[in-house]
């Protein structure tokens, strides 16, 4: 390899090394610097250099550091321009796997950042309902979450049409947090799957039919025992003492 009349083969040759024994950012560093000490070289190293800012960024954001991989999406996007919109498929990717470790950490901001990364890197809006609206949920913005993953659940897929659930439990119990908790023990459900199918967790008919189970919380038990006495389920063995 010939760069530069061969001054900056050795480092390009350590950068390849690195990115071979998986030091994305050693070899991130390497190209930076054969970028900075010879800019006529930056035609033969873009591609190797966008693989290993891709594969910083993917790494920065499994580990939960939204910020940093944000750096590095952006340091992609304004030094190699070219590269970028190459690999938008890669960082719009990476944006959302980011997004979803936010949310399983409760981190609603971050989850918005890499939303707003993935949006940039040419996302279908449409496809990142869910995100966005789990996102600003967990950020406490139920109001602008919620449309969302309504917007999400009328794009119909099967067994996702229970995010309409959302606008109601957050009404009911107050707060998202409250909201969110209350919504994962809410049971999958497919939308062409008939009423009854299986019981609802916590209460509901019996296995093979029969009256509202007052022990488990049934309809008929919770009124009775918010009215102050318990309520007999109709037919039940109390049937015969009134």
């Amino acid at each position: 390899m010939a760069l530069d009349g061969g001054i900056a083969a050795p480092h390009v040759v350590a950068a390849r090394l690195a990115m071979a024994s998986g030091d994305p950012e050693s070899a991130a560093l390497r190209y930076e610097e054969v970028a900075l000490r010879w800019p006529a070289a930056m035609g033969a190293i873009g591609d190797a250099w966008a693989e290993a800012l891709l594969e910083v960024a993917r790494r920065r954001a499994a580990a939960g550091r939204p910020h940093a991989a944000a750096e590095v999406l952006q340091t992609l996007s304004a030094r190699l321009p070219e590269a970028a919109r190459r690999t938008q498929d890669a960082r719009a990717t990476i944006a959302r796997a980011a997004a979803e470790g936010m949310l399983a950490n409760g981190d609603g901001a971050g989850a918005l950042e890499m939303v707003a990364l993935a949006r940039s890197a040419g996302a279908p809006a449409d496809a990142l309902h869910r995100l966005e609206g789990w996102a600003r949920l967990a950020a406490g913005d139920a109001r602008a979450g919620i449309p969302l993953l309504q917007a999400w659940a009328a794009e119909g897929a099967p067994g996702e049409r229970r995010a309409a659930e959302v606008a109601r439990l957050t009404a009911r119990y107050g707060t998202p947090a409250e909201a969110l908790a209350a919504w994962e023990r809410v049971p999958d459900r497919s939308a062409d799957e008939p009423r009854g199918h299986r019981p609802r967790r916590g209460g509901g008919r019996r296995a093979r039919g029969g009256a509202p189970s007052v022990a488990r919380g049934g309809p008929a038990g919770a009124r009775g025992v918010r009215a102050g006495r318990a309520a007999p389920a109709r037919g039940g063995r109390d049937a015969g003492r009134r």
